[in-house]
Order: structure tokens, then C-alpha cells, then sequence
């Protein structure tokens, strides 16, 4: 199976579990900018928009879509990522977004020491991108997204994928 076929059997998954969720990241930037994934990229990269029952996304990701799976990430009980993978080594990258309480952002937490956040306008609504015949949801107000996320340069493309820490600006370095 390619890329494409993971991505629209995963975010399948992701809607009959009535699960929100946006392309994000490297996948969206590569849809977005240039119709298709990046090629030295290695995953599909998904946002997921609130809490969810991680359990029930492990019992799905696992037994009716049979990937296995390659890193759960929490942060003080709250999931903050879920990878799976598939037998030929597709990696789908989920990531948890929540409202922070001041209601103006969202934030993760992919690793400790690096809180992410970003304006909440780009999560209380979409834009849909079609690929492939299939509608997917991208970040609201997305060339702006794009900017806030890869800089003022992210309409040029890079020839190699770095630490995602220095390709963001998610937050200061």
C-alpha cells in the first residue's frame, strides 16, 4: 500500500471514531505547497483536536487495521502522541492538540521540555484539500498556519528532513 492509501484508510478510522483531526505538519505543507508528500519526508502527519479515548484508537489502529505501534507519548496523563506503523512501514504520526484554559490557544506537549502552542484560530475551523479523490481537513487560514509554522520561507523547498525542533516555529528556541 502507498502513502495515500494509509493516509485515507487511518483518517477513515479517525471519522468513524468521531474523532477531529486535520492533516498537519510535513504531510499538509507537502499537499498544500507542492499536491503530493514530500519525498524525503517518512510520515503522514495528522493533528488530533481534543481529548479521546486512547484505548479505543489502540484497539482500532491495532486489530481492525492490523499496524503496530511505535511510540505513545503522555505528558501528566494526557496522551500527546500515538504512532502506528504499517507492516511496510508507513508511519502515521498522530499528535493531540488540547484548548489550553484561557480558551486562546492550543498546546501540546511532545516532549517535556517543549510546549508547542498555536493561536486557536487555526483549529476552530478548516479548510478541505483534496488528494487523491478524497477531501481532507487542513489547519484554518492554512498559508497563514504554514508561515507561523515553517517560517517566511516555507513556499521553498528543503532537500532533507531535519530535527523537527529546528524545521518549527512552534515555540522559542
Amino acid at each position: 500500500q502507498g502513502a495515500d492509501k494509509v493516509m485515507k484508510k487511518c483518517c477513515d478510522a479517525l471519522k468513524i471514531m468521531n474523532i477531529r483531526y486535520f492533516i498537519t505538519d510535513g504531510t499538509a505543507l507537502g499537499l498544500y505547497r507542492n499536491g503530493s508528500f514530500i519525498p524525503h519526508d517518512n510520515d503522514i502527519d495528522v493533528a488530533i483536536i481534543g481529548d479521546y479515548d486512547v484505548k479505543m484508537i489502540h484497539e482500532y489502529f491495532t486489530r481492525k487495521l492490523k499496524m503496530s505501534l511505535g511510540r505513545r507519548l503522555f505528558y501528566k496523563g494526557k496522551v500527546q502522541q500515538l504512532i502506528y506503523y504499517t507492516s511496510d512501514e508507513i508511519i502515521f504520526d498522530m499528535v493531540f492538540w488540547t484548548k489550553e484554559d484561557d480558551g486562546y490557544c492550543y498546546v501540546r506537549f511532545p516532549e517535556c521540555e517543549y510546549p508547542c502552542k498555536l493561536d486557536y484560530k487555526y483549529f476552530e475551523s478548516e479548510s478541505m484539500y483534496e488528494f487523491f479523490g478524497t477531501q481532507y481537513p487542513l489547519h484554518a487560514h492554512i498559508e497563514d498556519w504554514l508561515k507561523d509554522r515553517y517560517g517566511n520561507d516555507w513556499m521553498t523547498p528543503k532537500t532533507e528532513k531535519g530535527d523537527w525542533r529546528d524545521d518549527s516555529n512552534y515555540f522559542d528556541k
